[in-house]
């Protein structure tokens, strides 16, 4: 018991200085050396006084951090499409430079009939031009069932591409979709 308190008085003794930095009537430097435990400090790096860098030190000395926050405009949308037994548009083309990102996908098999339905995206009527898949496809048996899922990380088409759910069958089908519009 006594080794140990010796060693904790130890540890103390050579951390004092870096506790004691900032406090009043303390160092105004940490120390550098042994810490705790055998782990060693290396040297800070060094910064360029009254830089612009993303770290850099005041004419003080004093640790500064510039960074940018870049805000992009969203405009949240839901659409639905119901009862429908083709590919069929659900959210309209965005503007030039603009894209329909999908947060969360609710399909709908109407009818007992096996079929799959899934998320695409293309321009023209329907999606018909260049049509793509953006979601795996939701496999139905045969019975009317439904499926939902929500996305962590939104799903990311093409710019200026509408975006519209797509059946395997030709059997009556709904869906409903919801995301945002942004560059």
């Amino acid at each position: 018991m006594r080794v140990l308190k010796v060693l904790a008085s130890l540890l103390l003794f050579l951390a004092a200085p870096v506790f004691a930095q900032g406090v009043p009537g303390g160092p105004a430097t940490a120390a550098v050396g042994t810490l705790a435990f055998g782990v060693t400090t290396t040297a800070a790096p060094a910064y360029v006084t009254g830089t612009t860098n993303p770290l850099s030190t005041d004419a003080a000395g004093n640790l500064r951090i510039v960074g940018t926050v870049a805000v992009v405009p969203t405009t949240p949308f839901s659409c639905f499409v119901e009862a429908a037994t083709v590919t069929t548009q659900c959210q309209a083309a965005p503007a030039a430079g603009l894209r329909a990102y999908v947060t969360s996908v609710s399909v709908t098999d109407d009818v007992a009939t096996a079929q799959t339905i899934d998320v695409v995206f293309g321009t023209g009527a329907a999606c018909a031009t260049g049509i793509t898949a953006l979601t795996n496809k939701f496999q139905f048996g045969l019975a009317v069932g439904n499926f939902a899922q929500s996305f962590q990380s939104p799903l990311v088409p093409t710019a200026a591409n509408a975006i519209c759910v797509r059946p395997s069958a030709a059997t009556a089908f709904g869906a409903t979709i919801t995301g945002y519009l942004a560059p």
